[in-house]
């Protein structure tokens, strides 16, 4: 969320202020200060306007003495890689060294602020890194804090609308800027949380939970403060800061207000915050829910934002909100039964390439429920529109690939855990099975046979193969079923469709065998099958990539005997993986350098933010998340809000808690401030017989010493 202010003439027309207030010089191109030195402004004869500079800017050369080395070098990058942006380098760096020089001149100050942050960047948090690197935060937090204390207003309720003063627009502007530079780049919003200014803005909304609808609705400040906050709780690495002001106590009153916009603001920032208790209390009687389904609607298929002011509530705003809600499992159901699904689906077939990333990603987190993936892998609109955006090279391809691979794991979980009875249990009810008098897993093969020799359905079903594999991956848990199904070559049946079928149900097939691949005589049978092992390998290279990784996966399993299988868990040459987030990577850290010196061989894995796009940095494949998991003995598992926030991390907790190779999970808590809730209390409660806390210095040594016990020789090595 961003103040949607127009960019270019404010940053002409402090170009032309810098000019006027340090007498810019024409021929070196820079500006004068009081002392009479020149400063680059970061325009170039040879380049023009946006052109880059031949030589350093003598602002960054002023600016140098107070950086860090490595500080420096990342801003001198940035000016290289951005020419486009030297103009808001320049008013950056200008209000700093002004703030340095006439720390009183609020007026021009408050001029270079709205240069800095005045600008339309498409996803670009190079001005965001900038200003980090060249520390921009600290000061400009100090100059607030400074301007508050000296004016001695504690809080700031009313901003621009009776304080016209150069002061109160210096602080108008610098919030603006911590809006805009927030919802740009995460490395600013965590730099913003360590000066510790978030409490004084829970303080200034705390201070308005009196005013009137119609006050707040005219002050500037209750949606800076509340945006800003909203922003820095999008980076999980920050949300535990937040979570720390109180934001339900404070912030949920605010969704009793009439005014749609207030409570939408509201709403908006408690959704990434909220735990899965309060998000219960919070969706109690569904009217929440429908209330921001009804604004979301609205600004999908009328192409406007909701707007007040200068700020608006956009697609991609509704959507990150969405995205926080569905993290907590109780809301997943509620939000796909109030309808959300076909302004997904719009925004899938018509939005913004960041919208539909941030629509994929919903969809994820929305089939982590078994029910949901059932019904979205039954919507052939979105399963068409999702192995589209899986195939291409848009930005929400890996998040697609990941959304198709738990909505066929949830799909299988889903099977096994519905009633005997209903639209999933076709085989049970089939009349013409009953006349054949055949067996399910009998009737099932032959309707995989007929299906295997001819395309479209068969003459005597009314259901797709798909549907039969996903029924016949329910009856082989049974250990009779399974038997029937390999007398009765249900092996080569498999083959068959893995050589003739479509991809859905190609995966339908390997997840199948997966299944049975736990069973190490069914492991040997499907090895020596001379047909099936080639097409496995085939399927590797599958340009469908979660294909290719279900097939990579299988292939893995199948090549380990069960002695290697045995080996791995009782005499434990594995090694043992640590999987955290990256955020907690400090404090799993702490546990790696421990157990490498009592000689374990050990690896981190640590996942990101999925919300947050990174430049350069794709998001990991199932088959990248699942294979730590399969060359370990043991995992670890570090217990945190952010862990269990998000997507990867669940994906690869879950899967060595269910993996075929039987892993044994060890949890280590590394959040004071965490009580496992969720999913995370599901695995912890069921799987996990170990716990570790490392969260208590005093303690620390104590608790790594009982698991390094509790680890004997498992993960040593040979």
């Amino acid at each position: 969320m961003a103040d949607s202010s127009s960019a270019t003439p404010v940053v002409h027309k402090v170009a032309t202020s810098i000019r006027g207030q340090y007498n810019y010089d024409e021929a070196s191109h820079g500006i004068k200060s009081e002392s009479g030195e020149t400063t680059k402004t970061g325009t170039s004869p040879a380049g023009g306007r946006h052109g880059p500079n031949v030589a350093l800017p003598k602002y960054m050369e002023r600016l140098k003495p107070e950086l860090k080395a490595e500080d420096a070098e990342k801003a001198f990058k940035l000016i290289e890689q951005h020419p486009n942006l030297h103009e808001h380098f320049t008013a950056t760096a200008a209000f700093l060294i002004t703030l340095s020089q006439q720390p009183s001149n609020y007026k021009f100050l408050a001029d270079l602020l709205k240069a800095v942050w005045s600008t339309t960047r498409a996803r670009n948090d190079a001005l965001s890194k900038f200003t980090v690197a060249v520390g921009f935060v600290d000061k400009s937090v100090h100059l607030y804090q400074q301007i508050i204390w000296d004016r001695d207003l504690g809080c700031v309720t009313e901003i621009r609308r009776k304080n016209t003063s150069a002061s109160m627009v210096c602080v108008y502007n610098m919030l603006s800027a911590f809006l805009n530079l927030t919802n740009d780049s995460a490395e600013f919003r965590l730099r913003l949380a360590e000066t510790g200014v978030l409490s004084g803005f829970m303080e200034n909304i705390k201070a308005m939970l009196h005013k009137t609808d119609e006050y707040l609705e005219s002050s500037e400040a209750y949606f800076l403060f509340m945006m800003c906050l909203q922003n820095c709780s999008k980076s999980t690495e920050v949300l535990p800061v937040v979570r720390r002001l109180a934001p339900v106590e404070n912030i949920r009153p605010f969704l009793s207000r009439r005014s749609a916009v207030l409570k939408l603001t509201a709403l908006m920032t408690l959704a990434t915050l909220v735990d899965e208790a309060e998000s219960k209390q919070l969706m109690a009687d569904g009217e929440i829910l429908s209330f921001l389904l009804r604004h979301f609607q609205a600004a999908v298929t009328e192409r406007h934002s909701v707007l007040h002011l200068s700020y608006c509530l956009n697609v991609d705003d509704f959507l990150y909100a969405l995205n926080g809600l569905a993290k907590n499992d109780n809301n997943k159901r509620l939000i796909f039964e109030k309808g959300y699904v076909q302004p997904l689906v719009s925004v899938l077939e018509s939005g913004t390439e960041e919208q539909k990333r941030l629509a994929v990603a919903v969809i994820w987190e929305l089939a982590f429920d078994p029910e949901n993936s059932w019904q979205i892998r039954e919507n052939q609109r979105l399963m068409k529109l999702l192995n589209d955006i899986k195939s291409s090279t848009a930005l929400s391809s890996g998040y697609a690939v990941n959304a198709v691979w738990v909505i066929s794991d949830r799909t299988s979980e889903g099977a096994r855990g519905k009633p005997q009875s209903g639209t999933h249990r076709l085989l049970q009810n089939s009349n013409l099975r009953t006349i054949l008098g055949k067996s399910e897993v009998e009737f099932a093969l032959d309707q995989l046979r007929l299906k295997s020799a001819a395309s479209g359905r068969p003459a005597s079903a009314t259901y797709t193969r798909a549907q039969v594999l996903a029924e016949l991956r329910d009856l082989v848990q049974d250990g009779t079923n399974r038997q029937e199904f390999l007398d009765k070559g249900g092996i080569d049946v498999l083959a068959l469709i893995l050589e003739n079928a479509d991809d859905e149900e190609r995966l339908q097939t390997l997840n199948l065998l997966l299944d049975l691949s736990e069973n190490a005589e069914i492991r040997s049978i499907l090895m020596a099958h001379t047909l099936l092992m080639p097409l496995v390998e085939k399927l590797k290279v599958s340009v469908d990539s979660t294909l290719a990784q279900a097939a990579h996966r299988l292939a893995r399993i199948l090549q380990r005997t069960d002695g290697e299988e045995t080996a791995r868990t009782l005499d434990s040459p594995g090694d043992i993986l640590v999987s955290c987030h990256k955020g907690d990577k400090h404090k799993a850290s702490l546990v790696v350098d421990h157990l490498r010196r009592h000689k374990y061989k050990v690896r981190l894995h640590a996942a990101g933010d999925t919300e947050e796009e990174v430049e350069g940095e794709a998001v990991p494949t199932p088959d990248e998340t699942s294979r730590p998991v399969d060359g370990a003995s043991v995992v670890l598992f570090c217990v945190s809000l952010r862990y269990k926030k998000n997507k990867l991390c669940r994906m690869q907790c879950e899967y060595a808690a269910n993996c075929k190779l039987h892993k044994d999970l060890i949890a280590v808590l590394v959040d004071t401030d965490y009580r496992p809730d969720g999913w995370l209390q599901d695995v912890l409660n069921k799987k996990v017989k170990v716990v570790v806390d490392v969260t208590d210095s005093g303690s620390r040594e104590k608790e790594l010493e009982k698991l390094v016990a509790t680890l004997g020789d498992r993960g040593k090595g040979t």
